[in-house]
Order: structure tokens, then C-alpha cells, then sequence
């Protein structure tokens, strides 16, 4: 993916300097200054994205953890009958 996203910034990055009116030279030394520098952000921003993601599917779980816990401990119609209350 890294990869993907540097291959499309550096051929934005010819297409600028090709609508700028570049030469060859200055577009090829653009376009290979962007994909190097490229790869190093896409790579911070794809793990800082993957730790996100990570962060917020712990926090789901945990949600749903305690839901679960919920539902086992709240008192329902049965449980009340039981200890004889009565509304």
C-alpha cells in the first residue's frame, strides 16, 4: 500500500510540473524527490492510521464486553419473581 500511495503521489507530482511548464529533466528530478519522500510520510501515516484502527477496535471490544456482562447481571422478570417482589 506504501508503495501504491508513493507511485501516485510521484505521478501527481510529474503531472504539476508538466502544467508548470518543467522540462524533462526538472520533471524526472521532481517526480523522484517526491516518490523518495513520499514512501518515508506514507509509511508514518499508515502506521499511525493501523495503531487508530487497532486502538479503536480494543475499545469496541471492550464495549461489547461489558455489555455482555451487563445483560448477565441485570435483574430480569424471573429473578425478581423470585425474591418476591412485587411492583
Amino acid at each position: 500500500m506504501k508503495y501504491l500511495l508513493s507511485y501516485m503521489t510521484m505521478f501527481n507530482a510529474m503531472i504539476i510540473t508538466l502544467m508548470l511548464g518543467a522540462g524533462f529533466t526538472t520533471v524526472l528530478g521532481i517526480s523522484m524527490f517526491a516518490l523518495i519522500f513520499s514512501s518515508f510520510f506514507w509509511e508514518k501515516w499508515l502506521n499511525v492510521t493501523k495503531k487508530t484502527s487497532r486502538r479503536y477496535n480494543v475499545y469496541q471490544e471492550e464495549k461489547e464486553t461489558i455489555v455482555k456482562y451487563y445483560e448477565l447481571i441485570k435483574p430480569n422478570k424471573v429473578m425478581i419473581s423470585q425474591l418476591g417482589i412485587h411492583n
